[in-house]
């Protein structure tokens, strides 16, 4: 990392307009001082966070950028950084995303040339600051033209992404200003793939850096590794791997910012299905759900379905509560059996629980129920075909869902 000294400013070079000034000499500072977080407000399209406010940066999109070097010749990377913020301030006030998009892009260009120089630690949060900046910035540009899986910004995005991962793998150190680099870049990057429903590429970049990853997680802040777990969780749900991603959600929400609603309420939208999956029923979320589950109410478990499916598809959770239906089934028979009161139950005595429910399944519809409830191991008994019979255990028909979910 290049060693700065705040008298190398060329100040002469400034035009002598004060708040312009202020603002190049407080940008030399921080890198200077290598203090992050006076970078991060000094480069930022958050204006309501950039350092002087809106007044300041109405002036700085009025310099130009090609006038004048404010940086000395050993240090042309850091000028190039602050000229494309410029940049990208100029076309952001001028509503032009997609030019606010080639500079954003350029800046991170630049990080990941200054992540392979020594001591570049400090910048740790500004760097993951513009890759979240950026991340978001492709999001809005994708929604724009209705197509983010296939948008040009998202996969640039997502390769320069992958670029400031490998990076922060290949240093030593990565964690600075109470941040770690390599995990915030990892969650970034699971952010962008998710969104690109692209799991097979976050299951690679997992098992790429299982070991760096692990060995990060002890020393990142619970904030990043509450990121980390959440997304873990969710990629072993599509895995169908219950088991790890309850570990991970729950990890998640052990690490969770209390005071972060928006956060908790996230974490549990996965955790709680999962629960269920393993006869863990919630008192209060997923209300209609549980009751189903409870009760085996059949009808209820696929209006859920029907009335929730845009929101469980965006949220990547419809094959988790399809999942679940297997319980209700699990439940309504178990209700038939308890009044039925034999070991022994006809299909007709079934069906009289189907008509109950206003559902009609035909025998063999019924027979494969049974199988895969059998198979499962959630009933324990043989089905006779030739008398049209259940015949279930008179020790425990239905073994607690613990026990079949180990």
């Amino acid at each position: 990392m290049v060693k700065l000294k705040s008298s190398t400013f060329h100040q002469t070079l400034i035009p002598s307009l004060e708040m312009e000034q202020d603002y190049f000499s407080t940008v030399l500072r921080a890198f200077v001082n290598q203090d992050s977080a006076l970078l991060c407000s000094c480069i930022t399209n958050d204006l309501k966070k950039h350092y002087g406010g809106r007044a300041l940066v109405f002036k700085l999109v009025r310099f130009k950028t090609d006038a004048i070097h404010i940086f000395p010749p050993n240090a042309q990377p850091f000028e190039e950084l602050v000229y494309c913020h410029l940049r990208a301030l100029k076309y952001l006030l001028a509503a032009n995303e997609k030019m606010v998009w080639a500079s954003q892009k350029k800046i991170l260009e630049i990080c990941v040339s200054f992540l392979q120089e020594e001591n570049s630690e400090w910048m740790t949060p500004c760097i993951l600051q513009w890759c979240r900046e950026s991340r978001k910035l492709a999001y809005s540009l994708s929604k724009a033209s209705g197509l983010i899986k296939e948008s040009k910004e998202v996969s640039e995005c997502t390769m320069i992404l992958r670029n400031v991962c490998t990076a922060f793998n290949n240093k030593k150190n990565v964690m600075g200003g109470g941040l770690n680099g390599f995990v915030g870049s990892v969650n970034e990057l699971s952010k962008i793939l998710f969104a690109q429903s692209n799991i097979r590429l976050c299951q690679d970049i997992y098992e790429s850096y299982r070991d760096r990853i692990a060995a990060e997680l002890q020393q990142a802040p619970a904030s990043q590794a509450c990121t980390f777990y959440y997304y873990c969780g969710r990629l072993r749900l599509y895995e169908d791997d219950y088991h790890g991603a309850r570990d991970a959600l729950t990890r998640a929400l052990s690490l969770c910012d209390p005071n972060a609603p928006h956060n908790l309420q996230m974490v549990l939208f996965f955790l709680i299905p999962v629960n269920m999956l393993f006869g863990r029923l919630p008192s209060q979320a997923y209300q209609k759900l549980a009751q189903a589950v409870r009760t085996g109410d059949l009808p209820l478990y696929d209006r859920v379905l029907t009335d929730y499916a845009t929101v469980l598809v965006t949220r990547c959770l419809y094959l988790t509560v399809v999942s679940l239906k297997v319980l209700v089934q699990r439940s309504f028979l178990k209700r038939v059996i308890t009044a039925y009161g034999s070991a022994q139950i006809p299909f007709q005595a079934i069906h009289k629980g189907f008509d109950l429910l206003r559902l009609h399944e035909s025998d063999d519809e019924l027979c494969c129920m049974l199988s895969v409830l059998k198979y499962k191991g959630y009933l324990k008994g043989y089905v006779s075909f030739t008398q049209k019979t259940l015949v279930v255990s008179k020790t425990q028909p239905f073994p607690p869902i613990s026990s079949v979910m180990k």
